[in-house]
């Protein structure tokens, strides 16, 4: 999985602005469902912080969907 940014409040704006209910995404970030994953470019060396979802399966995570905060990058 991405590495965690140090706080989750671009992925929270990002949420919120896209309509999701603040309470709602205050929960799956407490339950590690969602989090603001931060990645390094290895040519450029920008970072980049996007929303990463993750599915867990016996308890453990086995999945996760990113989406960009700051553009319309999408991966898994």
């Amino acid at each position: 999985l991405p590495l965690s940014a140090s706080d989750h409040q671009r992925t929270f704006d990002y949420l919120v602005n896209r309509g999701i209910d603040e309470e709602i995404i205050k929960g799956c970030i407490d339950q590690h469902l969602i989090y603001e994953g931060v990645t390094k470019s290895p040519t450029t060396k920008r970072l980049f912080h996007n929303v990463v979802f993750v599915g867990y399966g016996n308890g453990k995570a086995q999945y996760a969907s990113i989406r960009g905060i700051q553009s319309d990058y999408k991966g898994e």
